[in-house]
């Protein structure tokens, strides 16, 4: 990030598909990490121990996803 970029925190509403009731966590991430860094924070909010299948599937505006 170089010192002109502002720094952006985003706040990500995680949730689990599939089951019932609904497990979610909210998180804040800056805009400078990476998808590990993601993966990580998932991993804690969860309380995973990096063992359980998962993708990342993210919702941009109302009608728009991204599946990775």
């Amino acid at each position: 990030m170089s010192k002109y970029e502002q720094l952006v925190i985003y706040q990500l509403h995680i949730f689990i598909l599939g089951i019932s009731p609904m497990i979610w966590r909210r998180v804040k991430i800056r805009s400078d990490s990476t998808i590990a860094d993601l993966h990580y924070i998932i991993q804690i909010a969860i309380g995973w121990a990096d063992s359980h299948l998962h993708r990342f599937i993210i919702l941009v505006g109302i009608n728009n996803c991204l599946k990775l």
